[in-house]
This record gives C-alpha cells, structure tokens and sequence, in this order.
C-alpha cells in the first residue's frame, strides 16, 4: 500500500498506509453528512469515539481484511 503519509499498522510483514485509513474516514464522513466538523463531532459523542478512537476501528478494519487476504493467498483462495 501507499506508506508516502506513513504506516498504520504492519500485518506480517504487510505495511497499511496512513494514507489510506485517512482517506477511509475522508469517504465516509462525506458520504454520510459529517462534513461539517460540528456534525462529525457530534456524531463522534453520538457513537463513544474520539477522532483516535474512530482511526483505531478504520485500522482494525483494515487489519482484519489484510489479514483475510493473506490466508486466501495462502490456501490458494480465489473468488470469482
């Protein structure tokens, strides 16, 4: 993955760009309304998250679909 705005996390070896967790909550608060800070902030209160609690989840997700992509590799897993 893209690393140019660092890493977030490193899953066997596997390097997860910051890049991509940022961009991640990007796309989701514009395509659920929180574009607007006060909106985010509220939702943010709304949920029990503060902006490193919201990253944390972003990265969980992030490292439990690399680490799926890693076992399917491994068993020579493939989807149509």
């Amino acid at each position: 993955g893209d690393v140019s705005e660092g890493v977030a996390a490193t899953v066997n070896g596997t390097e997860l760009g910051e890049k991509a967790i940022t961009a991640y909550i990007d796309n989701f608060r514009s395509s659920n309304s929180l574009a607007d800070d006060s909106a985010w902030a509220q939702w943010m209160v709304d949920n029990g998250l503060d902006a490193s609690g919201v990253r944390e989840e972003v990265i969980d997700y992030y490292v439990s679909q690399e680490l799926i992509r890693q076992a399917a590799d491994e068993n020579g897993v493939t989807v149509d």
